[in-house]
């Protein structure tokens, strides 16, 4: 068996063995088996007339109170297969014949075809078991039902009353395991060993020569007595044997190479991120590879930020639970060469500050290292939206924590999500349609949290995805009108204050046998609730459901926003079929968003300039661009108000407003400007509008700037009555014009 290297702070303390005297005798059932038949897996236990040949199988099981430790050791000319947790099972079988499934996960090896594993599930009472296992040759295979006393032992080798010895034990420790290698002898020629230190919780039954004792803690001094036991029930003389684990050096936060690494756990859930040292790299691919304790590594990929400046992911992988993960780091920083010969792909030690040299190790759930804990709250200085799509919010969050490490805690979204990002973050646990109030404090890994800050997100409009006469796939949303992927289409009607909704297997475009196939049982899930579809028959081509002002609460009205998903049993024993989770709004026939929303209505009141929101009919209004002479372009966001509100820099100059969805369609822009303003532009002009390659400006031009919707500039030109707009991509700009005089004006120019 593979164990870790013990480090020096660990190295065991091994002490003579010695014999204790045995204070009690240790209540437990016992049962083995040798050569035992495997038969093709039946309805209770295998089947007897099925026989496979090409295995039997030699287990040994001891019960104690509610746990039970099996060990399996499969004969014969055919493999074991491993690869999922399922795939070797101790079965509970009442006298009922209901059946309880239990994993055996401890230990495998497919080379020697052993396997050990425990269980706490409830045990019935009588009691008969069976051993399941996906065998290489034979497939599922499983014992005949075996009847089992746990109060007995029930493998007794007729007058056998002589104590078993054990000879040793040795043990290579970990931070949080034991390996102990055991020997014994028995006049029966079996023995096993029962293994316990009472002052820390530890109980086990070794089955065999190896076992790994898991879940101990590290730099911690364990006293084990071990006692050797036939399946007579004789208890030999027994041993003790004392060792130290290994010390942790918990790893938290660092550099490591070319990044910096956060991690942050409870027992059962990992976080992780990487953002590269250097702030004007970027990221090309990343990945960790995880060692939990006792385990076996296994890799994971992040996920890259939009811009790639960082790499975060989650894992609730249930072998890590309560572990000690070994973890390693592997980056590929953009560009990236051809042969992948810079990807760094063994990054397992912290190289920077105070932890330089010590191995990455993570403890699940576990405290900061000591030597980084600090009492000091962080600062949350600034919290930004610079952005919002139909995927995430673009945050700017800036912090600092006086240990250099600092992390964001957001809540109010979607769900509740930690940052660990400075500067731009992107928000993905969002919804489309939803206004969020997000409440963001920073905090550091010693436990310390700063006063909280709150942002407000809206998201665009949940856009309608699914038509009448859909073709559907299984379990999925991609759409395509031909392919024989397809098999089932929607229909979808609304009428006034009716809709309805249904499914069928006649629409043009469905080919093969999905064409005409008859179902049943045919429902439509809405917002997660299934209401049942009426077919005119018990099996039938098509079915349909009509619902009349309402949907449970939801209004029928122009929209109203829900989801829905079509699910239905094919006759001919294929199973049951069901669509992927589209989105559908009322009035929102899927059609290109090509419209802008509603023209700003101002009203100036001195230096204060205010205006009703805007409507948008399909995407929502994302925010207003507000351009007055001689300032920065402005950016408000939509997060739902009535009401919004400007104040001027000066309330003669001349200021543009317009309100821009979230696909870029823009109003038609609002001015206010001063009677002496408008005087001093009347000579100027641009022509034509909408333009393609060239616009023309009349007049005493000092110059013309191009900005986009959100306001970045584009093209300037100086002293130009003739600009080349050829390069520029189609669609809205905002034009600001100057004049010698230093007089502005703001319009909004299509290019087509």
């Amino acid at each position: 068996m593979k164990t870790s290297t013990v480090k020096k702070s660990g190295i065991m303390l091994c002490m003579a063995l010695f014999a204790v005297a045995v204070s009690a005798s240790v209540t437990h059932g016992s049962i083995k088996g040798t050569a035992t038949p495997m038969y093709a897996q039946g309805t209770t236990g295998g089947n007897l007339a099925s026989l496979n040949a090409a295995a039997t199988l030699d287990y040994k099981v001891v019960t104690k109170g509610s746990k039970t430790w099996a060990y399996l050791k499969f004969n014969g000319t055919s493999g074991i297969n491993s690869g999922a947790t399922w795939q070797t099972q101790l079965r509970y079988w009442t006298s009922a014949n209901g059946k309880t499934e239990n994993n055996m996960t401890g230990f495998v090896s497919s080379a020697s075809k052993v396997i050990w594993g425990t269980t706490t599930k409830t045990i019935p009472n009588p009691l008969k078991i069976s051993f399941f296992q996906d065998l290489a040759t034979g497939g599922f295979s499983e014992t005949a039902l075996i009847p089992y006393d746990i109060a007995l032992k029930n493998s007794p080798v007729t007058g056998d009353v002589t104590p078993p010895t054990v000879t040793s034990c040795d043990a290579a420790a970990t931070e949080t395991t034991a390996a102990l290698t055991l020997s014994g002898t028995d006049d029966s020629g079996d023995l096993y060993y029962y293994v316990a230190d009472a002052a820390h919780g530890v109980e086990e039954f070794v089955l065999g020569t190896n076992y790994t004792v898991t879940g101990l803690s590290a730099s911690t001094t364990y006293n084990l007595t071990i006692t050797p036991i036939d399946f007579n029930g004789n208890e030999g003389t027994p041993i003790q044997k004392t060792f130290t684990t290994g010390g942790l050096v918990q790893v938290t936060y660092g550099v490591a190479k070319d990044i910096k690494f956060r991690f942050k756990s409870s027992t059962t859930q990992f976080e992780y991120y990487y953002e590269p040292v250097d702030p004007t790299k970027k990221l090309r691919d990343a990945f960790i590879k995880i060692t939990p304790s006792g385990g076996t590594e296994f890799e994971i990929k992040p996920t890259l930020s939009p811009d790639s400046t960082y790499a975060y992911g989650i894992s609730t992988d249930a072998n890590i639970a309560s572990k000690i993960l070994t973890l390693n780091c592997g980056y590929w920083i953009a560009p990236g060469l051809p042969d992948y010969s810079d990807y760094v792909v063994t990054n397992t030690a912290v190289t920077a500050g105070d932890l330089t040299g010590t191995a990455i190790k993570h403890m699940m759930g576990g405290a900061i290292q000591p030597s980084q804990a600090e009492t000091t709250a962080p600062a949350l200085t600034g919290v930004s939206l610079l952005d919002v799509n139909s995927g995430y919010a673009k945050l700017n969050i800036n912090g600092s924590d006086n240990s250099g490490a600092v992390y964001y805690a957001i809540t109010g979204g979607k769900q509740d999500v930690n940052t660990f990002r400075t500067g731009n973050y992107y928000l993905t646990s969002i919804d489309p349609g939803k206004v969020y109030t997000l409440n963001i404090q920073a905090k550091d890994f010693s436990g310390n949290v700063s006063t909280a800050i709150q942002q407000k997100v809206k998201t665009m409009n949940a856009r309608t995805n699914l038509l009448d006469g859909t073709l559907m796939k299984y379990n999925s949303t991609i759409i395509s009108s031909t392919g024989a992927v397809n098999e089932l289409a929607s229909n979808i009607q609304v009428v006034g204050n009716a809709i309805t909704l249904g499914c069928n297997t006649t629409q043009t475009g469905l080919t093969g046998t999905a064409l005409n196939r008859k179902f049943f049982n045919a429902a439509v899930r809405i917002n997660g609730t299934s209401y049942p579809l009426t077919l005119a028959t018990p099996d039938s081509t098509s079915a349909q459901v009509t619902f009349t002002n309402l949907i449970g609460t939801l209004p029928i009205a122009t929209g109203t926003s829900f989801t829905i998903q079509f699910s239905v049993f094919w006759t001919k024993g294929a199973g049951n079929f069901v669509t992927g989770i589209f989105a559908f709004t009322i009035g929102d026939n899927g059609q290109v968003d090509v419209e802008g929303p509603t023209t700003p209505q101002l009203h100036l009141n001195g230096n204060n300039l205010t205006w009703p929101a805007c409507t948008d009919a399909l995407s929502g209004v994302k925010w207003y661009i507000i351009a007055e002479t001689g300032q920065p372009i402005a950016k408000i966001f939509d997060f739902g108000e009535t009401n919004f509100s400007y104040t001027m820099a000066n309330p003669t100059n001349t200021v543009t407003v317009t309100a821009v969805d979230f696909i870029g369609n823009a109003t038609p822009t609002q001015n206010i400007i001063s009677a002496n303003k408008e005087l001093q532009l009347t000579h100027m002009a641009l022509y034509p509008n909408p333009a393609t390659d060239k616009v023309y400006i009349s007049g005493d031009v000092a110059r013309v700037a191009f900005y986009s919707l959100q306001g970045q500039l584009i093209l300037s030109k100086q002293n130009a009555n003739v600009v080349d707009i050829s390069t520029l991509n189609k669609g809205s700009y905002i034009v600001r014009l100057t004049d010698k005089t230093g007089s502005q004006n703001s319009l909004k120019l299509e290019i087509r």
